[in-house]
């Protein structure tokens, strides 16, 4: 046991639990997709995404807020990319780094729309 350097004991500080988001370790994030239709893991494992097909812009840019509407209803911040035949959708949220299972439960939220 410690001492404060007076021979009295101290008692060891507890240990925190992190805060935040749980973050998913690489075999649940290959377990998880398997159960998202479409979704792949990016190269590097630190995203995951889906394209969506799009046979126009005015489809593109309602699915754009829809995305971007059910992201910040979930607290995430996916990514879309426009193209003129689609959209690819990337999560996760760039704040954290990696995929958390909020990014899994915000793809199971979008499902194969649009």
């Amino acid at each position: 046991m410690k001492t404060n350097g007076q021979d009295t004991p101290t008692a060891p500080k507890p240990r925190r639990k992190p805060h935040g988001p749980e973050r998913l370790k690489p075999e649940r994030v290959q377990l998880r997709i398997e159960s998202l239709p479409g979704w792949t893991l990016r190269p590097g494992g630190r995203a995951i995404a889906r394209y969506y097909a799009l046979p126009d812009t005015a489809q593109a840019l309602a699915f754009l807020d829809t995305v971007q509407a059910l992201g910040r209803s979930q607290g995430r911040l996916p990514q879309v990319d426009l193209r003129a035949d689609g959209a690819i959708v990337s999560l996760p949220t760039p704040r954290s780094g990696w995929i958390e299972t909020g990014d899994y439960e915000l793809a199971l939220a979008l499902g194969t729309r649009p």
